[in-house]
């Protein structure tokens, strides 16, 4: 009998995968995916790491597998080889690197309210971030400004509504990820007030061409503003300062002035309190008068007129220099308009070198009769006369 031999054809190995992809899940992880290999029985992973080779998959018969346990920031290499039972065919590599850390945390992070609209953060910077992100969680909705800057270590918040608490939260930032943050809040401070009016505005003192304006204390108040103005007219400024009462000479005669007095601080100004002061008339006929010779400290003088008149006083100028008599000359004139001339004898008492003396004639508020004297003041030596010009009031 005839034997008859059945010869067999060896197949072919499968081709190589197509579309090997590895994406990068985290800093551990990384998937590998491909496409089916035709006449493919399972595949072979490999995994390569500078000269170390790691199989991942001894026989896989699926097109994907998750590469696990990887160091962070490392870039991998992976091929995949297709198999059957007449060979093997490995693809080309393909590569990947795990993400890197995230920053951490900056730390000392500080919100302070430095003033109604404004609050300033701060924080010590976070090793290995690139970046910092500022979240507004105090809002209707949060917001997040990206600072763009390893080295920025502050942040000022403005535009704020005053006496409000507000919260952020700042974080560190690289290309590996974003810190989790640090929360911190402040309250914005309370809106700037300008200071209260002052209280009892008067007039103390009304002369014919003087008058004296006091007022008190307006707490938080640094400064004080004085206005003036005739009827319907515009306010001028007479005055400013910290003081507390203003002598007024820049009036007239019979006329009624509005006074306004402000207080002021870096904060504003008051609205302001007015009165109406109306200065004295010129009169017909003069009576007496006080005057203060306010450079010997404050003594006052009285002149009697009744056609003659008889004037003494006794001066203590300072320095132990005296004038015992000081005298008059010429004759007193009853009339709305009078002079009066001043003589200056120091000789019985003068313990030491006087020299001259400025006599400056001033209305004393508490005075019962007032004069206005229009020279501004005589500066006499022993012996010398002068005269004053003024009008008088009852």
């Amino acid at each position: 009998n005839d034997v008859q031999a059945t010869a067999t054809t060896p197949g072919n190995p499968p081709p190589a995968v197509t579309v090997l992809t590895a994406t990068v899940v985290s800093t551990s992880s990384i998937d590998l995916t491909w496409n089916a290999a035709n006449g493919a029985d399972g595949y072979r992973v490999f995994r390569q790491l500078g000269n170390i080779t790691t199989v991942l998959a001894i026989f896989q018969t699926g097109t994907s597998i998750t590469d696990t346990g990887l160091a962070a920031g490392t870039t991998y290499r992976y091929s995949v080889e297709s198999i059957n039972n007449f060979g093997r065919t490995t693809s080309p590599e393909v590569m990947a690197t795990t993400s890197g850390n995230a920053p951490a945390n900056p730390t000392n992070v500080t919100a302070t309210a430095v003033s109604s609209s404004q609050i300033d953060l701060s924080w010590t910077g976070s090793s290995g971030a690139s970046s910092y992100i500022v979240e507004f969680i105090s809002l209707p909705r949060p917001i997040a400004v990206a600072i763009n800057s390893p080295l920025a270590t502050s942040y000022q918040v403005t535009g704020l509504t005053a006496n409000t608490s507000y919260s952020y939260r700042v974080k560190a930032s690289n290309s590996s990820g974003t810190s989790s943050g640090v929360v911190v809040s402040a309250t914005t401070q309370s809106a700037p007030q300008p200071p209260a009016n002052p209280t009892g505005f008067a007039a103390t003192y009304v002369g014919i061409t003087h008058t004296k304006l006091e007022w008190n204390v307006s707490s938080g108040a640094t400064g004080y503003v004085l206005r003036r103005k005739i009827g319907s007219g515009t306010y001028q400024v007479v005055a400013t300062g910290n003081g507390l009462f203003y002598d007024d000479y820049g009036v007239s005669a019979g006329t009624t002035y509005t006074y306004q007095i402000i207080a002021t601080n870096a904060d504003g100004s008051s609205s302001g309190v007015e009165i109406s002061v109306t200065t004295a008339a010129v009169p017909s006929s003069l009576v007496g008068w006080f005057a203060n010779l306010s450079s010997f400290g404050g003594i006052g003088y009285r002149f009697y007129a009744d056609g003659t008149y008889v004037y003494t006083a006794q001066v203590n100028i300072g320095g132990g220099c005296y004038v015992k008599t000081l005298s008059h000359a010429g004759r007193f004139n009853v009339t709305a308009s009078s002079q009066i001339v001043l003589y200056m004898d120091v000789a019985e008492e003068k313990i030491d070198n006087c020299g001259s003396i400025t006599i400056t004639p001033q209305p004393l508020g508490f005075l019962i009769y007032d004069a206005v004297i229009y020279t501004n003041g005589l500066s006499l030596n022993d012996g010398q006369n002068g005269t004053f010009n003024f009008y008088q009031r009852q």
